[in-house]
């Protein structure tokens, strides 16, 4: 639940960790809108105790608002639990659909645990079977994927593959892949989700200090192919070619014969 908006003092609100943090670039941005137009949607605070008021939605704006020299801010007082408050700040990013593969993984999965601590445990289950046509009854659907998919938009198997890189990814790499390139490529996570933890700590480390990806990391460990290997994988490629591109594979490979015939 939530009461009209008020004036905030901005030097009362804190901006406690997020999972997400705020873009420098958005800041900016906003606080141009801010001084040119004015705070247009209100945000969001929860009371904290001992007073003060902590960010449920809007730390973008309250960072813009202080660059652009406000001293208040319009906000809308959520009056809910902490999980609830959590759970809205993670569906406010979910809603935006502009999230990176590593942030995706860590609302959702953020996102399950609050939702398991709010309604219980999640029930293993498969997705709504077809029976002569008809869904299967709501009931027998697990509900958290039904409501995430419903909410978002999101695909089921979205959702599993963004839980998978998050559960399956050492912690600590984890950690460290906040705002890199590998966070920002859904291929990426998933190579070195499949790693065990003590190669993924090596390949993160060697990619970050190369400045290259998992994939380049990963082929640098594996021994060199053999001609006949060579051979059967360029053979391999060439049979995955649809007819369009082999046809363009054999114009060139004439065209270069002319060339050569002529020299």
């Amino acid at each position: 639940m939530t009461i009209g908006a008020l004036e905030i003092d901005l030097d009362e609100i804190e901006i406690e960790e997020r999972l997400r943090p705020v873009d420098p670039e958005q800041v900016a941005k906003i606080a141009i809108s801010f001084a040119e137009q004015g705070q247009i949607t209100p945000i969001e605070l929860q009371a904290r105790e001992g007073g003060g008021w902590r960010v449920v939605s809007g730390a973008h704006r309250i960072a813009s608002a202080r660059e652009a020299g406000l001293k208040a801010i319009r906000a809308v007082i959520f009056d809910g639990t902490p999980d609830q408050a959590r759970l809205r700040e993670i569906d406010e990013n979910l809603y935006r659909h502009e999230l990176s593969p590593y942030d995706e993984a860590n609302f959702l999965a953020e996102r399950r645990l609050i939702w398991q601590r709010l309604n219980g445990k999640i029930k293993a289950g498969r997705p709504a079977a077809r029976n002569r046509g008809k869904l299967a009854p709501i009931s027998a659907r697990p509900k958290f994927y039904d409501e995430t998919t419903a909410k978002f938009g999101l695909r089921r198997d979205v959702i599993k593959r963004a839980l998978r890189r998050r559960a399956k990814i050492d912690p600590e790499v984890w950690a460290r892949l906040r705002g890199s390139k590998i966070g920002k490529s859904g291929q990426e996570l998933d190579l070195l989700a499949r790693q065990r933890p003590a190669l993924q700590a090596e390949l993160q480390r060697e990619a970050f200090e190369r400045r290259s990806s998992v994939a380049e990391a990963l082929r640098r460990r594996l021994p060199p192919k053999l001609p006949e290997e060579r051979a059967l994988a360029v053979v391999m490629a060439f049979e995955k070619l649809g007819t369009p591109e082999r046809a363009e594979f054999w114009r060139l490979m004439k065209a270069r014969k002319l060339m050569e015939k002529g020299k």
